[in-house]
């Protein structure tokens, strides 16, 4: 019920912060339509008083840097507009999607927005997909709808298949496990793998480079997989709150100043780290994972794509949903091999 709450507030706060915006739209059209009246008028008086008739040249030259300055103002005005209609849209985007789904979905069309070029939109984007992550994995932690109670050390990994079963939808990793060392410790050593500069490397990416820090806490990089060797371009963010830290990551699917190049796969999706105070030394991990189907410059990847980044290669004869199996299996395996190295070295670092 309080949740109920909690969200119908934010709600509520977000459409009373849209009608503000609109509202001080309209106040800043209706200054520059008043004043648009206003020099209007003072022309007409200019142009038919007899006594400053054979001042024409010294009223059109004054007329004309006046008229210079307002159409600098409502250069600026309108780019200010434009921001606040930007922001408007994201946070109207936002509002609509706050009931969350009971489990991630594999259609999942927030995260197929576009990153924009634009500096303002750009800004607002990495912001707003980090915490629509966020509240995703918030959503998902009272219904523990994985491993239910249990805090045992645990791993699934699930296969989404289109309809006819024959051609990969998603995959989705679910990891769960227990480290003898503080919440905050843990989640440092985590965090600490997404800095280029870190000796320490997660499981994921071979490659790392950092390509815009938002804050502290907000960081996009840019990095390839590794096994399957696809683009990936991530949004990684920090969020604390009394008992966890939880640390989102967005797989973008387009970005305007980074289009996906001819001949590269681009994995997308998003997924999270939540670390659980248990004790002063003791925390608890669990770690979501939700992969969409990979993207190619021509769109999605193919099956043989797909397989490709497996070692995989369908015969001539073998049916589709035998090769989607094929890679279910070597998928699994590989994420499980991923996982053991991940929790090895984060293991060796919190040992020290």
């Amino acid at each position: 019920m309080a949740t109920t709450e909690s969200r119908e507030r934010r709600r509520r706060s977000e459409l009373l912060r849209l009608r503000k915006l609109r509202l001080a739209k309209r106040e800043e059209h209706d200054i520059m339509k008043t004043e648009l009246q206003h020099l209007q008028m003072e022309l007409a008086r200019l142009q038919v008083s007899p006594k400053l008739r054979g001042a024409r040249s010294a009223s059109s030259s004054t007329f004309a840097a006046v008229e210079r300055v307002l159409q600098k103002h409502n250069k600026s005005l309108r780019r200010q507009v434009d921001d606040h209609e930007a922001l408007a849209r994201l946070l109207h985007t936002w509002v609509l999607s706050q009931q969350p789904a009971p489990e991630p979905s594999t259609r999942a069309p927030w995260n197929h927005s576009t990153l924009l070029a634009n500096a303002a939109g750009r800004r607002h984007g990495l912001q707003w997909l980090s915490d629509k992550v966020y509240h995703n994995a918030v959503a998902s932690m009272p219904r523990a709808a994985v491993f239910g109670a249990s805090v045992q050390d645990a791993f699934r990994f699930t296969l989404h298949t289109t309809p006819d079963h024959d051609d990969v939808a998603a995959m989705e990793t679910h990891l769960q496990h227990t480290f003898f060392a503080n919440v905050k410790d843990v989640a440092r050593v985590i965090w600490g793998c997404e800095h280029p500069s870190s000796p320490l490397k997660t499981y994921v990416v071979a490659t790392d480079e950092l390509v815009e820090q938002v804050h502290d806490r907000l960081i996009y990089n840019h990095g390839v997989y590794q096994g399957t060797g696809t683009d990936v371009r991530r949004i990684v963010s920090w969020f604390e709150d009394a008992h966890r830290i939880v640390i989102t990551f967005t797989l973008l699917t387009e970005d305007e100043c980074f289009p996906v190049a001819r001949g590269q796969i681009r994995t997308h999706g998003f997924c999270w780290v939540i670390v659980e105070r248990v004790t002063h030394s003791v925390s608890l991990l669990r770690h979501s994972v939700l992969h969409f189907k990979p993207v190619t410059a021509d769109g999605p990847a193919s099956l043989d794509d797909i397989g490709r980044m497996y070692n995989l290669h369908r015969g001539a004869s073998q049916p589709r949903h035998a090769f989607v199996e094929q890679i279910r299996s070597a998928a699994e395996a590989a994420a499980r091999d991923r996982y053991q190295t991940l929790l090895a070295n984060l293991s060796q670092v919190l040992d020290l």
